[in-house]
């Protein structure tokens, strides 16, 4: 359990009856209103006892939890959470937001850049046929004319050859 309550001196009694295994306290204001600015207390035969909370410097402070496996860890005003043995903090809430958005930008990017290239491609594919349509019409032309000139010639051929 973790709490920033002016009252926890109460709620930590009543945490401790009930057997709740551990007893975060946090201050956002860096200890200015309670004892700490990251304080926990561990179940043991029936009572609370300190857990030890490491203060690295004047802005940091890191306890481990048993019970979540985790570091809680005061940063500059700021409650993390890290797993032993790894680097960084896991994600907070907004950072998980604001991934998942980066992640949505980037494929609607690639989304977009893929129906681009595929209205390209159709509009080439377009241009092809219509290429390939005119190149049929203009064969049919030049057939029709050939045709319509040798028959001219077979018609009026000895008129054609004297001149």
């Amino acid at each position: 359990m973790i709490s920033s309550a002016p009252d926890y001196g109460a709620r930590r009694n009543d945490y401790e009856r009930y057997g709740v295994g551990e007893y975060w306290r946090l201050d956002p204001s860096g200890g200015r209103h309670y004892d700490a600015a990251l304080a926990g207390d561990r179940l043991a035969e029936g009572e609370y006892q300190p857990i030890h909370v490491e203060w690295l410097d004047d802005e940091r402070a890191r306890g481990y939890s048993r019970a979540l496996g985790l570091y809680l860890c005061w940063e500059y005003e700021e409650l993390r959470l890290c797993v032993p043995g790894k680097e960084g903090y896991l994600l907070s809430h907004y950072e998980e937001i604001a991934r998942a958005n980066a992640a949505n930008m980037r494929a609607n990017a690639a989304t977009k850049a893929r129906m681009m290239a595929e209205a390209r491609a159709l509009a080439s594919r377009g241009a092809r046929v219509k290429a390939d349509a005119r190149a049929k019409a203009n064969a049919a032309e030049r057939r029709r004319m050939e045709d319509e000139l040798r028959r001219f010639k077979e018609r009026f051929g000895d008129l054609v050859d004297s001149e």
